[in-house]
């Protein structure tokens, strides 16, 4: 992560966008970059959840993908007008074209999140439980 750090460091970018699959730590990684940064994290799927005051799962159940997406794309474009943030995206964000050029377009730097698989896993596992209160497997 140092070395990372450190590249990103050398650009003078306006924010990052940590993307890549459910459970890769985009949260956690993203959390830990900015604090290193000194800049304001944001994690897109937390914006979701108190925009519709429900989990993400219960977005998708009651209102739909199209909705969901259309509010994902919303938040996305706030974060762009802000300076200095790293934002942890959701797990989809990025297969979005809209989403894709909003990153793109504010000056910004996306950085795939990448685990191992049986982390990755684990950590899908964990952050399930959390959103639905179900046991891990």
């Amino acid at each position: 992560m140092d070395r990372k750090i450190s590249v990103i460091q050398y650009f003078r970018v306006r924010n990052i966008y940590l993307v890549g699959f459910m459970g890769a730590g985009k949260s956690s990684v993203g959390a830990a970059l900015a604090a290193r940064r000194g800049h304001r994290f944001i994690d897109l799927d937390e914006r979701l959840r108190e925009r519709f005051e429900a989990s993400i799962l219960e977005i998708f159940a009651v209102h739909g993908e199209g909705v969901f997406r259309a509010a994902e794309t919303d938040e996305l474009a706030h974060c762009a007008d802000e300076q200095g943030v790293v934002v942890a995206t959701g797990g989809g964000t990025f297969c979005i074209g809209a989403n894709r050029e909003i990153i793109c377009g504010s000056k910004g730097v996306s950085e795939r999140a990448r685990s191992a698989i049986g982390g990755r896993q684990q950590r899908a596992a964990e952050v399930r439980q959390r959103r639905t209160g179900a046991q891990a497997v």
